[in-house]
């Protein structure tokens, strides 16, 4: 496989068994509703049903995640007092509601009878919320628009406004937040043994930044995981502090980054990671048509965080030769020049370890752009929790090109 601008990779085919203890962490990518898929391989995990755990009923040691992974990540370390599988199945069921936002006025809810239960005025009271926050928007930008009108150039200014619009003001975050705010205890999160990566992009800054446990403070950290989740363009971006955060998945170098830093390091054990992600060029090609603006725009996120993922593994990969490398120099002759020559020339294998990394990438798109954006069935979403499990139950190495290391 050809990873970062060509560089060749070579993946074992095989698993040995391995009687070392090991560190685990999980790392979810999110993308919508596919973060429901993410909960089904995370139980076959749990369970140690997936051939990649070797029968062992994994008990991670953290979890990171970005865009809607950054939910299922602090969902399972906010409960981790529950155990890891108690903590899952809760996951499962918080998914349920749904974690959607709401689009301001649409048409197609007022349509749809069962907007209307349990309580047939709620639908109204949000109709008139809705529309005097779209009437306050449109009077601000009127203002804006004949304070910039040029006497030689009125229809400048008109265009302007026009392009300049920001149509996530048609999204409702209410809902979610709710739910957000609901599931996740912040607290629980400072105080859990489980380690927590979430990582959301800086919007003024165009860079990337990871919270960790110490972060969740009461004031800002449910906003950290809803900025996480907020898609440029289509939801408003989250305010903490002096920052604007967005989803970071397309900014994102080293997207595995954070849950190698979050390893202990004063274990000598391994560390493997458990890479859950979409990968649009794996196996069968297209994961989804993409018609229209928003399948296009979501199908660039897939492609840059993917990318960006399987050059992460290439990189792990070629750390854990030199790490080997220098461990069998080390031991034939502590004191070698050569040794001592190599260390100085790959400072990137300093403090490093060898990382065994399984992933677990779905070869098809598992839901449609209007199930992302709007939603989706119970029905459906049971079938992407189950269907999450099985592939998982049948996780092959070879096939899906995992990095892993043998005992010899």
């Amino acid at each position: 496989m050809s990873l970062d601008g060509g560089a060749q990779v070579t993946v074992q085919s095989h698993i040995a068994v391995q009687s070392r203890p090991r560190q685990h962490a999980v790392v979810f990518s999110g993308n919508g509703y596919n973060a429901a898929y993410e909960v089904g391989v995370l139980k076959a995990i749990l369970h140690g049903v997936s051939p990649s755990t070797r029968g062992e009923k994994v008990q991670p040691d953290s979890y990171s995640g970005t865009s809607v992974g950054a939910y299922n990540a602090a969902f399972m370390v906010s409960h981790s007092h529950l155990g890891d599988i108690g903590a899952a199945e809760k996951l499962e069921q918080s998914w349920k509601t749904g974690l959607n936002p709401r689009i301001r006025g649409n048409p197609v809810d007022y349509l749809n009878p069962r907007f209307y239960w349990p309580n047939p005025l709620t639908p109204l009271v949000d109709f008139g919320k809705d529309t005097l926050h779209l009437s306050r928007d449109l009077m601000r930008r009127a203002g804006e628009l004949f304070g910039s009108i040029e006497p030689t150039r009125p229809l400048a200014a008109l265009q302007d406004q026009i392009l300049g619009y920001e149509w996530d003001i048609l999204a409702d975050l209410a809902p979610t937040s709710g739910l957000i705010r609901d599931n996740i205890a912040l607290e629980n999160i400072r105080n859990s043994n489980k380690k927590l990566c979430i990582t959301a992009a800086d919007w003024k800054k165009g860079t990337t930044k990871t919270f960790e446990n110490r972060d969740f403070s009461d004031a800002a950290g449910h906003q950290m995981v809803i900025g996480a989740m907020a898609i440029p363009g289509f939801t408003p971006r989250q305010h903490v502090d002096l920052e604007e955060l967005v989803d970071g998945t397309m900014l994102m170098a080293h997207p595995l980054k954070p849950a190698i830093e979050a390893r202990d390091r004063q274990s000598a054990v391994r560390l493997t990671l458990h890479v859950i992600y979409l990968d649009p060029e794996f196996e069968e090609g297209l994961l989804m048509d993409a018609r229209g603006s928003l399948a296009i725009v979501y199908r660039l996120f897939l492609l840059a965080f993917s990318r960006s993922m399987n050059a992460d593994i290439g990189r792990i990969e070629q750390v854990n030769r030199s790490v080997k490398f220098l461990k069998l120099l080390g031991d034939f002759d502590p004191e070698s020049e050569v040794l001592k020559l190599w260390r100085r020339l790959h400072q990137e294998t300093k403090d490093k370890v060898e990382v065994e990394v399984h992933r677990y990438r779905s070869a098809k798109h598992l839901t449609s752009v209007r199930e992302i954006f709007v939603g989706m069935t119970e029905e459906r979403l049971k079938r992407l929790f189950e269907t999450g499990y099985a592939d998982a139950r049948q996780h092959d190495c070879a096939k899906s090109q995992c990095v892993v290391i043998s005992e010899e």
